[in-house]
């Protein structure tokens, strides 16, 4: 399944995602980090199962979770 996630950048700069792009956190693999245009915002998608971003929510922070299709 393909999952995303919003982060505030003011939560966690996106530099420091953007090395992660291809990596697994857990069994969720991180797929993408793109920046929502006029926003303070941006997006982590990954692959994996709901389950997955749960365990690894530490990681990811607390944050909404949502399907989609990128």
């Amino acid at each position: 399944m393909k999952y995303c996630t919003k982060l505030r950048k003011e939560q966690s700069d996106i530099e420091q995602w953007l090395p992660l792009v291809g990596s697994y956190c857990g069994n969720a693999k991180i797929e993408k980090v793109l920046e929502i245009a006029n926003s303070d915002q941006y997006v982590i998608c990954y692959t994996g199962t709901l389950k997955d971003f749960l365990a690894e929510r530490h990681f990811f922070g607390k944050s909404n979770v949502f399907r989609c299709d990128w």
